[in-house]
């Protein structure tokens, strides 16, 4: 993996829009990695167009000869335009920026504790709508959904789940997930979670555990967030209610610690697509302290405050301090990742290999729960862009800053409860929705109608690749009977060509046959080449961390989706590698 050169600590790693200024910590990866190959050039495989100097990205992103006052083009390759997201609109009133989504009639719906997302949106000329609401531009839920939800929604609509997600999120999917990688990689290359036993199946394995490992060991709901229902306990006897699911962990009693404090780190990762893979890591991240100073002692086990460094359990102790200055960074019981790196780097250590690690852990933990994940997509959505998961990792340091995974939550809390809260995910928030990019589509304005082609077309895109062919053969003889001239109908089925039923090393064999051949694309996998290397091009905080220059050397063996788009994403974005 190439160096993580823009964790450089010297400063804040977010722009402070509160007083109009922009913290330089960070040399993109992109310029790094792509120095020759830069992510703003048109160039997909099959295409030669010319490229003018002007299109360079700007200091937010945005390709400047793209943008127009609060749109921009989604990018070459793409006939979209884009509502582009200025943090400044959060943080004072700007009326010709609310007047674009006003004339495209944006709507949105939200629950759960989002307030600053819904604020942004309005700032940007959004309308609320009710949660029942189908039929509006944006939906982000602070639960998971179903498959019937992705199924339905339209081609303009964007929401910030996967089907699936919660194989990702849940404690004891993620911990099996993760045992399973140990079984086919070798458990040295996913050692970064404690050894955990789920409840009530693997009670007997955790009680012969423990006669040879004794404890503390944490015990946590596989359901719930924030420090509800954890606990630790010295014993297996000293579990509650040991019939129902719960997860129950190894302790790590050699924390890092802060003057003498335990810190976690909330990283937030962003996934735009699980087929092909593509993974982006926030620049800049919170740091959360606990409020009690740490003693190893199975006396303390009952003290949360001392060993949890979650708001919720922390912020009633008389020990908490509140930040109320969002310049300083590296004040009470909240700082930035960027003031931690910056501390740490003070004090000898070696922060862009730490970085490195941390972002291995994140890239091997999404790999382990990409086959399911990636499968409905397939199934289910309809358009890559109908889809995206903001997700924040839990990570902790121990003692010799080896980073260990706690926990990936399901729609991270938004919750504003300092000025640095607000800065951090303003920031995060707004360049978040630049790199999924919202069209400006009114659907108000009706489009040119549906013909029959077109809904065949819609269906073939939901379903799974080939094998619809066997399911609906009938149907696409009708079809090719009556629209065998129909151009867009022939090249609908380019992809789908020659491919009677086949097993799944046939089929696999022909993908990676049909990867070897790039100037063979279909307009689809061109369009899926150009999206991602789009969002490049409006990334702004965002730094995409998979794939890489070097990703599928060092990663391929953990897929277990290896697809033809992964292998065209990255051999068209890296043909030299």
């Amino acid at each position: 993996m190439q160096v993580s050169q823009y964790y450089t600590p010297t400063n804040g790693g977010v722009r402070d829009d509160s007083t109009n200024e922009t913290y330089n910590t960070c040399v993109s990866r992109q310029a790094i990695c792509d120095k020759d190959r830069d992510v703003s050039v048109t160039e997909t495989c099959g295409d030669k167009d010319n490229v003018k100097k002007n299109n360079m990205p700007n200091g937010n992103g945005v390709c400047s000869s793209e943008r127009t006052v609060g749109t921009i083009l989604a990018g070459p390759g793409e006939n979209r335009r884009l509502i582009y997201f200025d943090v400044k609109a959060f943080f004072e009133d700007q009326p010709h920026i609310k007047s674009i989504g006003k004339d495209h009639n944006m709507s949105f719906r939200i629950s759960g504790d989002a307030q600053i997302m819904r604020d942004i949106l309005k700032a940007h000329g959004f309308v609320e709508m009710p949660c029942q609401t189908r039929y509006n531009n944006f939906s982000w839920l602070g639960n998971s959904i179903s498959e019937l939800c992705i199924d339905q929604l339209l081609c303009y609509q964007s929401i910030n789940h996967f089907v699936g997600s919660t194989t990702l999120t849940r404690k004891d999917k993620l911990y099996k997930n993760i045992s399973k990688m140990k079984i086919k990689a070798g458990a040295a290359n996913f050692d970064f979670i404690p050894t955990s036993f789920v409840l009530p199946r693997e009670m007997g394995k955790f009680k012969r555990y423990y006669e040879k490992h004794p404890g503390p060991f944490i015990v946590k709901p596989t359901g719930l967030s924030r420090g509800r229902g954890v606990y630790l306990i010295g014993k297996p006897k000293d579990i509650v209610n040991p019939s129902e699911d719960q997860v129950v962990s190894k302790y790590i009693q050699n924390p890092l610690l802060i003057d003498g404090y335990k810190v976690d780190l909330r990283i937030y990762v962003l996934v735009t697509s699980f087929d092909p893979l593509v993974i982006y890591i926030y620049q800049e991240g919170l740091t959360r302290f606990a409020t009690v100073k740490y003693k190893k002692s199975h006396k303390n086990l009952h003290d949360l405050r001392m060993h949890l460094t979650n708001y919720s359990i922390n912020v009633s102790s008389g020990n908490y301090i509140k930040n109320e200055d969002s310049t300083i960074e590296d004040f009470g019981s909240k700082w930035t990742l960027s003031a931690l790196l910056r501390y740490l780097h003070a004090n000898g250590v070696d922060t862009v290999a730490l970085m490195q690690g941390i972002e291995d852990v994140i890239i091997k933990t999404i790999l382990a729960a990409e086959k399911p994940i990636a499968s409905g997509c397939r199934i289910y959505q309809r358009k890559p862009s109908n889809c995206f998961e903001l997700f924040g990792f839990d990570i902790m340091l121990d003692d010799s800053y080896k980073p260990w995974l706690l926990e990936v939550n399901l729609s991270p809390s938004l919750v504003c409860t300092t000025p640095l809260d607000i800065k951090v995910k303003a920031n995060m928030l707004c360049d978040l929705l630049n790199v999924v990019g919202l069209e400006c589509y009114s659907k108000k304005k009706p489009k040119e109608g549906l013909n029959c082609i077109d809904v065949f077309c819609d269906y073939m895109h939901r379903t799974v690749g080939y094998f619809c062919v066997c399911i609906i053969r009938d149907e696409i003889r009708q079809l090719i009977y009556r629209h065998k001239k129909s151009k867009k109908f022939n090249k609908m089925m380019e992809p789908y060509k020659e491919q009677p039923g086949k097993s799944a090393e046939e089929l696999h064999a022909i993908e990676s046959k049909r990867a070897k051949h790039l100037c063979g694309m279909t307009s689809k996998d061109r369009g899926m080449v150009s999206r991602v290397r789009n969002e490049g091009t409006r990334c702004g905080g965002w730094v995409k961390i998979f794939p890489t220059v070097d990703s599928w050397s060092k990663y391929k063996e953990f897929m277990q989706y290896r697809t033809v788009k992964n292998v065209l994403l990255h051999q068209c974005l890296y043909p030299d590698k």
